[in-house]
């Protein structure tokens, strides 16, 4: 394609003609044909420039691109063969869709050379359909390019776009009867995900991309009706939820199981009735994360407050709740009004198991509050949060702890302030929590914040059956000297205390000796050195840890404090096969058990 003899294609004899004029007719056309394709070279190549965002421009009566457009739609009027050739690579089609060319013009340049839709262009490979969605062609140039090439609508471009996420994203505006079509053509294309960003890799499904873009209630209306009943879970991300908005996503609430909300923005109707659609909701069972807004006016906080309040106290369905505020920097009155606004709703609310608060910015008796009351559910988690301090502290009353119910509480702080603000609490607090067995508090980067003492006092407790600390620094040999003494906790994950090879020689030296409850210490000890005086020189001190974790998830306590009887210690040895996972490992549990009590056995030998 392209070169000279393409233009004898557009020659033909016309019947009942002297020689003379068919010579003078071919002369005149072969000029013409050449002429114009000289002329079109020159329009796309030179003169005719992409334009991507067409609504900047200034529209004029005679703006020169226009004016340039017409005359390469006239020239290709009067000779549609040079359709079919290509210009600096690419077909005039591809010319006029990046140059945004008018509808009627690219309808009719498509019926010329239908072939120029199978054909990819610029770095992203983008279909003619690719183009034209990008642009805003209205549902009619969308028909004709899907009649002449149905295959693009399922082909993705480099950026792994399909067409129709360019239309619900449309520099120009997204036109709904567009997407409609495109839903209509193939419906398994609202499931299809794609990018968030060019290149990124995040992606989205259909409807998440609606919510992002935020289009209008006709847009989502279409995608819903056309959504996967089987799927459970959605995540909206960005994005405006105003009423329209949210009207449309309650229609597909009742078949899903886990929902995630956190829009750019809320208008009050928009978090109003997707709370009220809560309310009755009997199939959500995980609320992954619900953003609250931070509205303005008085009558707007009240409208929020009583809707969340209501929602919290009647739904009896969800189990697993994240309530988070956009950002923490707003102040901790925000907090402490959304935090009370919970404990109202959570005082009737015992179906909710698991409760997690990022964001957030309170004060200390607020804190204390929540958690002692009863308002706090038994699994319970702060991300990202700041406690302030109170005039009055009422965190070492024991009487106001006497309803806590929390079970599992874990504290994830951002920064070194925040850190330092609870962490002469935290002992404190963990102590009068009489339910609490499992603990962890987890800085989001190291810190050179030192929690030896806070560590050592929770220890000392003996009650906790899981402590993680990770991030702060800590001092070995005083958690060593707790953990000695310490019958109950079966988890410990205390990283930075045990960050060198000496270090876990000393907890090591305290698992083999004293302690008999620790059956989980992490990745502690991997890869570590050889030691030890019960085993072969080629046993690798991780294996070490596992013998004596094994010995104590088997009963290592009860041998050394209950067993004075042969039968019931017999009954323990048969039992301990199935909490261990080899042959091999089962052999050194009993060897180690009956170590462990050789009076006991001997005796019977006698």
């Amino acid at each position: 394609m392209g070169n000279d003899n393409d233009a004898h294609s557009a020659v033909y004899w016309e019947r009942g003609s002297t020689s003379t004029e068919r010579a003078s007719s071919i002369l005149n056309k072969v000029t013409g044909l050449f002429g114009a394709r000289h002329e079109l070279k020159r329009l796309f190549l030179v003169q005719i420039r992409p334009r991507n965002k067409p609504w900047r421009r200034q529209v004029r009566e005679n703006h020169p691109m226009d004016s340039d457009i017409e005359r390469a739609h006239v020239l290709l009027l009067q000779h549609p063969v040079l359709a079919s050739l290509k210009f600096g690579g690419k077909f005039p089609l591809q010319h006029l869709l990046q140059a945004t060319a008018d509808a009627f013009i690219i309808t009719v340049v498509v019926h010329m050379n239908k072939k120029a839709l199978k054909e990819t262009t610029g770095q992203r490979k983008d279909l003619p359909l690719h183009m034209a969605c990008s642009k805003g062609y209205p549902h009619t140039v969308i028909q004709v390019m899907f009649n002449g090439f149905p295959d693009a609508l399922r082909r993705r471009n480099d950026h792994r776009f399909f067409p129709i996420h360019y239309a619900i994203k449309s520099w120009s505006g997204v036109d709904s009867n567009v997407v409609k079509f495109l839903v209509e053509q193939d419906p398994s294309m609202v499931m299809q995900k794609g990018p968030i960003f060019p290149g990124g890799d995040d992606e989205m499904d259909l409807l998440q991309l609606a919510f992002f873009h935020s289009l209008s209630r006709d847009e989502i209306d279409i995608i819903v009706r056309h959504y996967c009943t089987e799927k459970t879970s959605l995540d909206i991300e960005c994005g405006v939820i105003g009423l329209d908005q949210a009207e449309a996503l309650c229609k597909i609430l009742p078949q899903l199981k886990t929902f995630k909300c956190w829009p750019t923005a809320w208008t009050i109707d928009g978090f109003v009735t997707i709370l009220k659609a809560f309310e009755d909701n009997q199939a959500i069972e995980t609320v992954a994360a619900l953003l609250l807004p931070n509205f303005l006016t008085r009558q707007e906080k009240v409208a929020a407050h009583f809707a969340l309040t209501s929602f919290i106290s009647k739904n009896r369905v969800i189990k697993a709740i994240t309530f988070a505020l956009p950002s923490r920097e707003q102040g901790f009155g925000l907090g402490n009004t959304w935090m009370a606004t919970i404990a109202g709703g959570m005082m009737t609310n015992h179906q909710i198991r698991f409760m997690q608060l990022e964001n957030f910015r309170f004060s200390e008796n607020v804190l204390t509050s929540f958690l002692a009351d009863g308002s706090a559910p038994e699994r319970t988690s702060f991300l990202r949060f700041r406690v302030e301090e109170d005039p009055e502290e009422v965190l070492d009353r024991r009487e106001v702890w006497k309803k806590c119910a929390v079970r599992m509480l874990v504290m994830i702080p951002d920064r070194d302030e925040d850190i330092a603000g609870i962490a002469n609490k935290l002992p404190r607090m963990v102590n009068r929590m009489p339910a609490l067995t499992i603990f962890g508090f987890v800085t989001r980067q190291p810190t050179d914040i030192d929690m030896t003492q806070q560590a050592v006092q929770i220890i000392e407790k003996n009650y906790l059956g899981t402590l993680v600390f990770m991030g702060p620094r800590f001092d070995c040999n005083p958690i060593c000297e707790a953990l000695k003494t310490n019958r109950a906790l079966r988890m410990c994950h205390i990283g930075r205390a045990f960050d060198s090879e000496e270090k876990k020689l000393c907890l090591l030296n305290v698992l083999q000796t004293h302690n008999t409850s620790l059956t989980d210490l992490g990745n502690e000890f991997a890869g570590l050195a050889q030691y030890g005086d019960h085993f072969d020189s080629d046993v690798s001190r991780d294996e070490r840890v596992k013998y004596w974790t094994n010995l104590n998830e088997c009963g290592r306590a009860k041998v050394r404090s209950q067993y004075h009887l042969l039968t019931p210690f017999v009954d323990l040895l048969c039992n301990s096969s199935n909490l261990v996972e080899t042959p091999m490992e089962n052999f050194n549990v009993h060897f180690g058990l009956l170590r462990e009590k050789p009076a006991l056995w001997l005796a019977a030998l006698r």
